[in-house]
């Protein structure tokens, strides 16, 4: 898993505590633009694929 930097993880934690949350709403909650948001929040929004066998 690739290392995340502090906007991935405050991203993380706004996400873990509101999946809900619209693109504007957590880009001021992470201080950021909303442009900014879209391709970290999208691929944490991502379900994880499923286990190979």
């Amino acid at each position: 898993m690739p290392q995340l930097d502090r906007i991935d993880r405050a991203i993380l934690t706004a996400l873990q505590n509101n999946a809900r949350l619209s693109n504007k709403e957590l880009a001021a909650q992470v201080r950021l633009a909303p442009s900014s948001c879209l391709m970290p929040a999208g691929a944490h929004r991502r379900p994880a694929p499923p286990p190979r066998r």
